[in-house]
């Protein structure tokens, strides 16, 4: 493959041609110490950076069926890929994309797709797009990302921003990108953050920081949005990472920065355990493990208030959600033989949010069409707590307060067989980056053509109304067409379930 030598600042960055594309991986974008918050990297003089092999991925369980490592596992793990094609041609929109992977996994490279090729490859989308130019990031997942050492009795000031590191890496990226990426092509003023699940809520969340303030100009969330479950108190910060430390038989800040990588993550992995489906090890914690921490460092006690007085004021939103996006977790249950599984396995995972609230659960299972079973309520339920009573709010801040929002619903099934499930979590993903996919070919390319247009302007196609006071929503299906919100009804009886709207805080 041609070598790719681009000149940035006081570095040269060393790639590798592929067809039209030029690609660069493993580009170190800073640097941190254990729960150390990331510094930008310094470049020495005329130095020139290899970039022509993935960089290591954050510490997590490996798992190559969803998540690959390809260059192994490090705490040392700051590192982009980044894709241009023609990057003599200045000007191009730049996609920066933020992997998920429920705050424990994930990496720059994405899993291997059915055609060996990496999920997060923009090699494809940048050669059919010249004028979009892709990043990819990782930043610290888990502990490593997100930890409460204030309590340990030898805590130090320089580990006060544990808690937040995932979300400060992503922002210490988009600073990287903002200084370098003119070098390769592309316009520092025309950056849209985009990702999926945790990639999602992890960006999104740079909205509620101050300090992100005038850094941000398009946010693209699918799936996840940073406030509500999504989103953690200091004190049960405090209470997760003490069972964490408890399970590891750690008591100092000393020894926990004794511990091995290996250590950490086992430690983690039993508390993940009996706990990844929303917490039950902790039912009284309305959030997810590891999520954003309203830390009183970096994100404060009046982030909504915030958010919508100034982190989305010039700031274009596009966002949605999928029909099944956990309809996977029910799979193999049947109707009705199954359905008080169903419930417990959807009280276990919402407990705190549908404790005692059994006629608002009776009034939601009648409420929908009538063809939807019982068994389809149920999963629905979980999905509109979890994500699309967020994504709503979302739309109707940015409404409001924000440079343009555009909300979508991603309907339909994965393929024509019958019992195939619902568009599920992560559908959008090979859309977007030309990845083989079971979707309707009209979809993905309807996908892909409004999702770069976002990039591009800041808002998807002409024939895309914004979101106002008719809910205008996007259905995105064989057969897309607006809709006037979709089934608001049952969004207005769930939203009082969100802390935002239950703790003394008013949507301004």
């Amino acid at each position: 493959m041609e070598e790719v030598i681009i000149t940035s600042g006081r570095a040269r960055f060393a790639g590798e041609r592929r067809g039209e594309a030029c690609c660069f991986y493993g580009i170190p974008f800073a640097e941190a110490g254990r729960w150390q918050r990331a510094r930008a990297v310094t470049y020495p003089v005329d130095t020139c950076v290899h970039a022509s092999g993935f960089g290591p991925s954050p510490w997590q369980p490996e798992n190559p069926a969803e998540f690959c490592t390809p260059a192994g596992l490090a705490e040392d793990c700051l590192n982009l890929n980044l894709f241009v094609s023609r990057p003599q041609e200045s000007g191009k929109a730049v996609l920066l994309w933020v992997y998920g992977g429920a705050q424990v996994m994930g990496s720059n490279t994405g899993p291997r797709t059915e055609a060996g090729s990496w999920l997060f490859d923009g090699a494809d989308l940048v050669t059919e797009h010249p004028d979009v130019l892709v990043v990819v990031p990782n930043y610290r997942v888990g502990t490593w990302g997100s930890a409460n050492l204030s309590f340990f009795p030898d805590f130090r000031e320089e580990y006060r921003f544990a808690n937040n590191l995932a979300r400060l890496d992503i922002l210490e990226c988009l600073r990287w990108v903002r200084k370098n990426i003119a070098s390769f092509g592309g316009d520092p003023d025309r950056i849209t953050l985009a990702g999926q699940s945790a990639g999602a809520a992890n960006l999104s969340s740079l909205l509620l920081m101050p300090e992100a303030k005038g850094e941000i100009h398009r946010v693209l969330c699918e799936s996840s949005f940073c406030m509500d479950m999504g989103l953690t108190s200091f004190d049960d910060s405090v209470r997760i990472s003490r069972a964490f430390f408890e399970e590891a038989g750690v008591h100092t800040l000393a020894e926990a920065l004794a511990m091995t990588s290996g250590e950490l993550l086992e430690a983690q992995q039993k508390l993940l355990a009996a706990s990844m489906g929303g917490s039950p090890v902790f039912r009284d914690i309305p959030s997810k493990l590891f999520s954003p921490v309203v830390d009183r460092e970096v994100i404060f006690d009046d982030y909504w208030d915030y958010l919508a007085a100034e982190g989305c004021r010039g700031v274009s939103f596009l966002g949605g959600t999928n029909e099944g996006e956990y309809d996977q977790q029910f799979e193999g249950f049947e109707e009705p033989r199954d359905l008080a599984k169903v419930r417990d396995l959807v009280m276990d995972h919402c407990f705190c949010r549908l404790k005692d609230k059994d006629a608002l659960i009776g009034r939601y299972l009648l409420s929908g069409p009538r063809d939807r079973t019982e068994l389809e309520a149920w999963m629905d339920l979980k999905r509109d707590i979890y994500l699309r009573v967020p994504s709503v709010c979302y739309a109707e801040l940015f409404s409001k307060n924000g440079a343009g929002s555009w909300l979508y619903f991603l309907k339909g099934q994965e393929g024509s067989e019958p019992g195939r499930l619902r568009f599920r979590h992560a559908s959008e993903i090979p859309m977007l980056f030309k990845k083989p996919c079971p979707y309707p070919e009209e979809v993905s390319m309807f996908v892909r053509e409004n999702w770069l247009a976002f990039v591009r302007s800041g808002r998807p196609g002409a024939s895309w109304p914004p979101y106002g006071e008719e809910k205008e929503t996007m259905v995105i299906t064989e057969h897309t067409h607006m809709e006037n919100g979709i089934r608001v009804e049952d969004i207005e009886l769930l939203k009082p379930l969100c802390k935002e709207f239950t703790q003394g805080r008013k949507e301004k």
